[in-house]
C-alpha cells in the first residue's frame, strides 16, 4: 500500500505551467533618432500622468525624462501588469492543485479506516474467542504446574 503512494508521487506527470500564462507582448522599441533625444526635466511640482490603453503610468515630479525612456516605462508597466495577472493565475492553479490534493489524501484515509474497521467488525468474534482460548489455556497449564 505504501509502494502504490510512492509510485504514485514518483511516476505523476508534472503539470507545466508555463501553458497557462500569457504570452509577453512585443516591446516597442525605440528608433534609432530617439537614442539621442534630449532629456527635459518634469515639473516638480506635480506627478506627471501618461496614459496607455487601458492603463496609465506615473511619474514622480522631477525625473527626466525622454522619449525613449518613457516608451521603456510604458513596457515595463504593462510587463508587470501581465506577469501580476499571471501570478494570480498560477497561486489559484496551485491552490486548486492543493485542495484536490488534499481530497484525494483524505478520501485514501478514509477507505483505509473502512478496511480496518470493517476487518475488526468482522473479526471481533473470533478475536475475542482466540483470546478467552489462549488465557483458559495459559490459566489450566499455570494451575497444572502449581498442582503439582
Amino acid at each position: 500500500m505504501i509502494g502504490t503512494v510512492l509510485f504514485m508521487v514518483v511516476f505523476l506527470p508534472e503539470v507545466d505551467l508555463d501553458l497557462y500564462l500569457s504570452k509577453p507582448p512585443p516591446a516597442v522599441k525605440c528608433a534609432d533618432d530617439m537614442l539621442d533625444y534630449p532629456v527635459r526635466p518634469l515639473p516638480f511640482d506635480s506627478p506627471q500622468m501618461f496614459h496607455y490603453g487601458e492603463g496609465e503610468l506615473r511619474l514622480q515630479p522631477g525625473y527626466l525624462v525622454s522619449e525613449c525612456e518613457l516608451l521603456r516605462l510604458t513596457n515595463m508597466k504593462i510587463e508587470l501588469k501581465r506577469l501580476k495577472l499571471d501570478l494570480a493565475a498560477m497561486t489559484r492553479l496551485r491552490s486548486r492543485e492543493f485542495e484536490l490534493w488534499r481530497t484525494a489524501e483524505l478520501k485514501y484515509q478514509n477507505r483505509i479506516d473502512e478496511l480496518a474497521a470493517g476487518w475488526w467488525v468482522q473479526n471481533k468474534l473470533y478475536v475475542g474467542v482466540a483470546i478467552g482460548v489462549a488465557a483458559m489455556a495459559v490459566t489450566t497449564w499455570t494451575a497444572a504446574h502449581l498442582v503439582r
